[in-house]
């Protein structure tokens, strides 16, 4: 049995022995955003592979012959070449838009926008920083500041609706690791959003809002783009 099918199941709370190659990531409730993330950067983190691009219509066959494209599964499961499979499959690529941002002067403009519940967020432990998972997708500065707060799962929901929204509102940003997008909160509680590589901090500037309500977190972002 490949080691990764313990992971899925794990994720998808179903025993190993039921996997199939030919089930996809939907069947198992992989199919958010953030359910989908979770287990990108389980894999990733343990088969040092990245990035792994699925989303909720991709077989558990298919997430196998990346992480290994010589094991039997993916042969069985006929795999093509990334890069000649369909886009609209695949969890981040789809989330391209499908028209240019629009342009005023000399500035491009877009936006994304995320909703997630707040209980499919894992509760934060006492020390997130410890935690890989925490680690992987939130910015050392943002895991200090949770640690004051009495609605830290909220807090950190909204946070990653940010992140998500960011990252759907320019094709370039795609890529960008969750952790690489820093949030921080202005004295009036307004958030500001930092990027930690220079190019993209130079070529980016973002708006933000993030709201919460008991049982959800929502994040919008208008991006403007220097050319």
């Amino acid at each position: 049995m490949h080691p990764a099918l313990e992971i899925i199941a794990h994720l998808g709370r179903t025993e190993p022995s039921m996997l199939r190659p030919e089930q996809t990531l939907s069947s198992l409730k992989l199919s958010k955003s953030l359910g989908l993330n979770v287990l990108r950067s389980a894999l990733e983190r343990k088969f040092q592979r990245k990035p792994l691009l699925f989303g909720p219509s991709t077989t558990i066959g298919e997430v196998l012959a990346q992480i290994d494209p010589g094991s039997a599964t993916a042969a069985e499961t006929n795999i093509l070449p990334l890069a000649a499979r369909n886009p609209a499959r695949w969890n981040r690529p789809a989330m391209i838009p499908s028209v240019k941002p629009a342009s005023i002067d000399n500035m491009t403009f877009g936006h994304g926008i995320d909703i997630q519940e707040i209980a499919s967020l894992p509760d934060p432990p006492a020390v997130p920083e410890a935690d890989p998972f925490f680690n992987d997708h939130f910015a050392a500065t943002e895991l200090a500041a949770v640690k004051t707060r009495p609605d830290a799962r909220a807090h950190l929901t909204g946070l990653w609706c940010a992140k998500e929204a960011i990252r759907k509102s320019h094709p370039d940003l795609l890529q960008t690791a969750s952790h690489e997008i820093i949030i921080s909160h202005d004295s009036n509680g307004r958030p500001i959003v930092h990027f930690s590589n220079a190019d993209i901090q130079h070529r980016f500037e973002v708006t933000l809002s993030i709201s919460h309500s008991a049982a959800y977190a929502i994040a919008s972002a208008i991006i403007r783009t220097r050319r």
